[in-house]
Formats: C-alpha cells, sequence, structure tokens
C-alpha cells in the first residue's frame, strides 16, 4: 500500500474560519470527527507563537483500519515563523500517544532518525500569522515503512507533540517543543455494523 500523499494547506485565518464553520456544521450534523480538548500548549520563541492540534479522519475506526490523524501547526503571533516544511515521517518532529479507555498508553510513535543534509536544513518556509500547515499522517507509518498501527477495538485518546528543539534555528526555523489537543476515537467491533 503507498504512503498517504501529504495533504498540506495554507490557509489565511478568514478562510479558517470557514473550514471551522463546516466543522461545526458537520458535528452538528452528527458527522462529527472525534470529540476534542483545548490545545494543551503554545510553543513561542523570540514573540513568535505556534499552536499544535489534531484531529480524525473519522470518529469511529474498522478493526485493522489505519488510523489516519490530521495534523496542523498555527502560527498565533504577529509576526511570521520559519518552519520546516516537512512534517514526515511520524517520529521525526511528530510523536503521537494512544491510551485506551483505562487510561493505559497502547501506543507511543517511535522516534525517526534522518539525516539532516544541507538540502533538509534550507528546506524552510515562512507562515504568515493566522495561517496554518498540516498533513495527513497514519498512526505506525513511519520512515521506510508502509506499515501502521493496527488496534484493537475498544475507545481510545491520542494526543501528539511536536518538537523540533534539535534545530537551534537553523534556516532561521523557530525551535518549538509542543502538545497538542486530545481526541478521542473508537475502533469497533468486527461483527458491528457500521454505517454507510
Amino acid at each position: 500500500m503507498a504512503p498517504v500523499e501529504s495533504a498540506r494547506t495554507v490557509l489565511s485565518r478568514g478562510s479558517a474560519k470557514i473550514v471551522l464553520l463546516c466543522l461545526l456544521a458537520m458535528v452538528t450534523c452528527g458527522a462529527a470527527v472525534g470529540s476534542v480538548t483545548p490545545a494543551a500548549s503554545t510553543g513561542a520563541t523570540g514573540g513568535r507563537k505556534l499552536e499544535l492540534r489534531i484531529e480524525l479522519t473519522k470518529p469511529v475506526f474498522q478493526a485493522n483500519e489505519p488510523v489516519s490523524v490530521r495534523i496542523w501547526l498555527t502560527n498565533v503571533s504577529d509576526m511570521e515563523v520559519f518552519l520546516f516544511r516537512t512534517l514526515r515521517p511520524e517520529g521525526l518532529f511528530v510523536l503521537f500517544t494512544a491510551t485506551n479507555d483505562t487510561g493505559v498508553t497502547v501506543y507511543q510513535s517511535p522516534q525517526s532518525v534522518m539525516e539532516r543534509t544541507a538540502a533538509f536544513v534550507e528546506d524552510t518556509f515562512a507562515l504568515a500569522p493566522g495561517y496554518f500547515w498540516g498533513t495527513v499522517l497514519r498512526l505506525g507509518q513511519t520512515a521506510g515503512s508502509e506499515e501502521t498501527l493496527r488496534l484493537s477495538p475498544g475507545k481510545y485518546s491520542l494526543k501528539a507533540t511536536y518538537s523540533n528543539q534539535d534545530s537551534d534555528g537553523k534556516g532561521g526555523t523557530v525551535t518549538a517543543n509542543l502538545e497538542s489537543n486530545q481526541v478521542e476515537f473508537r475502533v469497533a467491533d468486527p461483527k458491528e455494523k457500521m454505517a454507510p
């Protein structure tokens, strides 16, 4: 199975509001993307602030189905923030932790190692105030692997962290150590009838 292609998007504050209103309408109509708690932290370096958010692509997954997560960084400051262009693979800058309904950790992203070549370090961009940058990741799909995490039926909570502290501002990037909001989702029993 081929890896999911990046769905990175940069939107203005006005466009982001429209997207959020559409998501709110989906939730009201019963097409919720999983329950969400507020973001736990906002990272700041020299007045430049970033917020990390995650959202599931759907609230219920089939047993043995990959769990796909939207993840994005928002510039919540009043000045440009320079970021590394990539958010992939899982484990490079983004780490996930999943717990079951009893609070036991059932998954933690393995740390990915990628050679920081000159081209990699220089592949940065400026994220304007009020804009965000994101992608879709499949839990467990790390560097050089097409395997994904498969969870047993049950209820789960998921959080993410974003850290590029080891970049030391290379390429003009802001260094950050962020924690996301928490989302809940469910993995259905194979015998359960799923809605079309």
